[in-house]
């Protein structure tokens, strides 16, 4: 074992010390990262979230240590409202993405975010729904694979983010 292992749901997950350290930030304080007041619902675009982000700062939100987006790109509007707010990436506030789209490792701060194995999962949607379609009675399949954290610039382990 060269990492960490994590159990999720009984199953054993090894993580590298960075994605370990990247894990510890998200669960540093569960209580706060569910808080239904830190949970901010923006719009699912670059322009969008970058404007409600300005607007929530704006209006004094104390921001968290991190920041978890539903995407990438509403991660990157976040994170140039922040910016462009005088912010500092990642020692004010780390960001992370989801899906790992091609300009979020030439952005500044790149941009962490966990890889969806998007052929994988085509795949095997469109083999339950030919299930389904010639099973009509069979209950909802829930689907569940493995994503890949791409640690980059945008986040920091919360022991680097307090120094």
């Amino acid at each position: 074992l060269n990492g960490y292992c994590v159990k999720k749901d009984g199953e054993e997950i090894e993580l590298t010390a960075k994605e370990f350290e990247i894990l510890k930030l998200l669960l540093q304080n569960p209580k706060k990262v569910y808080a239904k007041e830190q949970i901010y619902s923006l719009t699912p675009s670059m322009t969008g979230s970058y404007e409600e982000m300005g607007r929530l700062f704006e209006s004094g939100i104390r921001l968290p240590s991190a920041l978890l987006a539903d995407n990438d790109m509403i991660a990157l509007g976040c994170s140039r409202a922040l910016k462009d707010r005088g912010l500092v990436l990642p020692r004010d506030c780390s960001i992370i993405g989801i899906d790992d789209i091609p300009y979020s490792s030439i952005c500044s701060p790149p941009l962490t975010s966990v890889r969806i194995p998007c052929k994988e999962l085509g795949s095997l949607v469109v083999q339950l729904l030919h299930y389904k379609l010639t099973h009509p009675d069979t209950p909802p399949a829930k689907i569940l694979l493995a994503g890949e954290l791409i640690i980059r610039g945008s986040a920091v382990a919360a022991a680097a983010a307090a120094e």
